[in-house]
């Protein structure tokens, strides 16, 4: 082989391994596959002493972090929307509960309101409901918005009734 050729490689092709050497194809003198055995084996013996990685293991890598990168953010976007829905329930069920104990002691005197600041996107509704066992049952609905979405939560508390 001439090694003034720039494209020269200096990888041997002529020898096919012993595997394959009793079948022949038409059309190519070596079947891809043990073509592809052949160049991998005499480029691994030729950097035998060299460390790395090779390419397809750098893609692979690469592959592999995208994906993992991909399943975090997802993960954390979901747990991001899960979080503001549950602040406003528990802020919800929170203030609910403080304002159906104000309605069963007779210190609130309306049926419908806002809620005071920091809370001034809560509003509440209460009705109440004779019950034939003898209790008044108070059904408080706590209603807030975020961007343009609308939620309510529904309360229930109990008193005797005539109090």
């Amino acid at each position: 082989m001439r090694k003034n050729n720039p494209g020269f490689t200096g990888l041997n092709l002529s020898r096919r391994s012993s595997a394959v050497a009793g079948r022949r194809k038409r059309g190519f003198g070596i079947p891809f596959v043990s073509l592809m055995a052949a160049i991998t084996g005499q480029i691994k013996d030729r950097f035998k002493f060299q460390s790395g990685m090779t390419l397809f293991e750098v893609l692979m890598a690469l592959t592999l972090t995208g994906l993992s990168g991909a399943v975090l953010a997802a993960s954390f976007a979901q747990s991001a929307h899960t979080r503001r829905l549950l602040e406003g329930r528990v802020t919800a069920q929170i203030l609910g509960i403080g304002k159906i104990a104000e309605i069963i002691n007779g210190s609130e005197l309306g049926n419908s309101d806002y809620f005071p600041e920091p809370y001034r996107k809560y509003r509440w509704i209460a009705r109440e409901e004779e019950l034939e066992n003898g209790l008044t049952a108070i059904l408080l609905t706590v209603e807030w918005s975020r961007g343009n979405e609308k939620f309510q939560k529904t309360l229930v508390g109990y008193k005797e009734s005539g109090k």
